[in-house]
């Protein structure tokens, strides 16, 4: 195969510096650099298979320019047309101000609602055209809702006593308006020839047919109804949910309840920039899209604020490293049925937290960095070397993740670059995340020696005001979270049989040939769990979940369809500003939200305890052998262990027995439910 022979004037470099210029490549540049180099190609090289490969990117690149910009100006004109009518025949006010003018065609709409009894407000309403003497101008109504629009064409009718010369149609492109054009023509024709004609539902059918059309267009939406799947409501931030949140890949992680078939922990990874005033969205994510595991960087906590404040009454456990002084930190959120070992670090000198999640044969260690920006080549090289004792202690797979503030991926890196990527390559790591995640760059990492326990990682949406973007990701673990099924359930007790069944038991007929006192307990123990077992039923536990109001997922919708075209000109602006408004409108629903479960004093109270007391919970126990206990079944057999060896041994003599009657039954005892 012939080489390809580079024209002297235009160099790889600086190819690269056409297509590279701006922070974010402009796919217009990058076309422009792919055609300015072949176009320097001579005749014999334009046919080598680079420069064919080339034209062929550049057509796929181009193709999907113009139908991605097609689909983001359809898509909006398109829901905006969907909610807005056209009024045509409506006067025009003789006003000399615009703004009496624009008054006057607002008081008229008004008075038409009015009319046709249509409980909606326009949001706009605007003439169109040029205003002439002839005729009046065609009148827009937006609506803010497709609901008020299409009750509005439907009522339309109620206008002709009052309006007898308006007539109101839906708001279409040139080319629906002129396909509705040939529509009526085509009728007028039909009338001509005598048939008795009309048109319904985009269709010319015949006066006789209209009514078994109607039924026939009725059974349609009602079956296309019932066939419809039902999408759940989507995650702030998942937006897996999201509102799953539109992602470069499809994750293989999982949100549903922890009695998981798979072994799959879903994880999400976000830089927050200060989880403090974004706690109201922070745990409102929490509730709605339920990761296993969440990784944080840039969390700005101190020790002045409590990890209760951050979770709330969630089901989670918080291990965190606070940075001394303003901004920095890390934090990791686990599931509370998660095992864990809390790994003692080489030197406290960086922003580094890391566990060992546990289970019965396997050990996966996670580690959670932050490097600042302002870290010299000197202190980079602090961090390496704590992170190589981390991975060098660890028998088991590692995964390390976090913001490093550096892209070893780069094709000209510098020297902290340099020292990332040995680090990598001595270590035996792998970069499983290599899609940029602020701007250009791959700053935010997910590094593993075993690639197979992460099949997928997603590229999802950031925290509102945050500049980095998320990372969603399933760690394939063979934990498996081991909650029970179902939990009893006293509020449904029966306690008055449970009552009289205990009036029952023949006391000391139970306890009369117990050798000891453990057999006494047995018998007691027994005899109490059987009564439970009768009368005392199951229920299924639910963990708190959450459904956004339709404005919130709105937003959370029209946010991710953003994302997706972020790298398009001029989208970014656009997705700051629906990220701001996000976060203004859930900080108001929860405060809303909050209002209102708190208007009685005893909620409120238990609401200020829950973010106000720590959760407290029993850390990893060593056995008598050194062996990590985790669980909790074990934890409090060991527990039960080391108190009983604590107590007087049983030296097997009896006291004498009291001579007075023992009553045979508990007759003196009544049992109440617990209040």
């Amino acid at each position: 195969m012939a080489s390809l022979k580079r024209p002297p004037h235009l160099s790889p470099s600086s190819f690269r510096d056409e297509t590279e210029s701006a922070a974010i490549p402009d796919p217009t540049n990058i076309l422009r650099g792919i055609a300015k180099y072949l176009d320097a190609l001579s005749p014999e090289d334009k046919s080598s298979p680079l420069a064919l490969l080339l034209g062929t990117c550049a057509m796929q690149i181009n193709d999907l320019m113009a139908r991605s910009t097609m689909s983001i100006e359809d898509a909006i004109e398109r829901e905006k047309r969907d909610r807005s009518v056209v009024v045509m025949g409506l006067t025009e006010s003789v006003a000399v101000k615009p703004s009496e003018r624009v008054a006057d065609d607002m008081a008229k709409v008004v008075s038409m609602l009015d009319l046709a009894e249509v409980e909606h407000s326009p949001a706009t309403v605007f003439r169109m055209g040029v205003k002439t003497d002839t005729r009046p101008r065609l009148l827009k109504v937006v609506f803010h809702t497709r609901t008020a629009q299409s009750m509005f064409l439907a009522k339309s009718r109620a206008l002709s006593t009052q309006f007898p010369s308006v007539s109101i149609r839906p708001s279409l492109t040139k080319a629906e308006r002129e396909a509705a054009y040939q529509l009526r023509q085509k009728k007028r024709a039909l009338k001509s020839e005598g048939k008795d004609v009309l048109i319904y539902a985009g269709s010319i059918i015949e006066r006789g047919q209209l009514e078994a059309m109607k039924k026939q267009l009725r059974s349609s939406r009602s079956q296309s109804r019932s066939r419809r799947p039902r999408t759940p409501a989507p995650s702030i931030f998942n937006i897996a949910s999201l509102l799953a949140p539109q992602t470069t890949t499809t994750p293989n992680a999982t949100t549903a309840l922890p009695e998981l078939a798979t072994h799959s922990l879903s994880c999400q990874y976000y830089n927050i920039r200060s989880i403090v005033n974004k706690l109201d969205s922070f745990r409102t994510f929490l509730m709605s899209s339920q990761p296993d595991i969440v990784f944080l960087t840039e969390t700005w906590l101190s020790a002045k604020i409590p990890s209760s404040l951050i979770i709330g009454s969630l089901p989670y456990t918080v291990i965190r490293f606070d940075r001394s002084s303003r901004g920095g930190g890390v934090c990791i959120l686990l599931r509370d049925y998660l095992s864990y070992s809390t790994v003692s670090l080489p030197s406290s000198d960086h922003e580094i937290t890391c566990i060992d999640l546990f289970h019965s044969y396997a050990y996966i260690r996670l580690c959670l960095v932050y490097r600042p920006p302002s870290y010299s080549l000197p202190k980079t090289e602090s961090l390496i070397s704590c992170l190589s004792d981390i991975h060098a202690s660890s028998p088991h797979p590692i995964i390390i993740t976090g913001d490093f503030n550096s892209d070893s991926l780069c094709t000209l890196p510098n020297s902290i670059d340099r020292v990332f990527r040995d680090f990598i390559l001595s270590a035996d790591l792998s970069h499983l995340n290599v899609t940029p995640t602020r701007g250009s760059k791959c700053i935010d990492w997910v590094l593993g020696n075993d690639p197979s326990l992460i099949p997928c990682i997603s590229i999802i949406p950031p925290f509102p005001s945050c500049d980095h973007s998320g990372l969603s990701f399933s760690i394939n673990s063979p934990q498996s979270p081991s909650l029970p099924s179902k939990i009893r359930d006293f509020s449904r007790a029966d306690f008055s049989a449970l009552s009289s069944h205990l009036h029952s038991i023949d006391w000391f007929s139970l306890f009369r040939d117990c050798p000891d006192i453990e057999s006494v307990y047995t018998n007691f123990t027994s005899t109490i769990h059987s009564a439970i077992d009768t009368f005392v039923p199951y229920r299924t536990p639910r963990p708190p979940t959450l459904s956004y109001p339709p404005h919130i997922i709105r937003l959370i919708l029209h946010r991710d369809a953003l994302f997706a075209k972020i790298h398009f000109p001029n989208v970014r602006s656009f997705f700051d500003q629906c990220s701001k408004k996000l976060l203004f409108e859930i900080g108001k629903w929860t405060r809303y939200s909050t209002r209102k479960k708190l208007s009685r004093v005893k909620d409120l109270y238990r609401h200020v305890s829950s973010l106000t007391k720590p959760k407290l919970s029993i850390p990893e126990l060593l056995s008598p052998m050194n062996v990590p206990v985790y669980d909790s079944l074990s934890k409090a057999n060991l527990l039960a262990t080391e108190f009983a060896s604590h107590f007087t041994l049983d030296d097997g003599c009896l006291p004498p027995l009291s001579s007075s009657p023992i009553p045979p039954s508990l007759a003196l005892f009544t049992f109440f439910p617990h209040e």
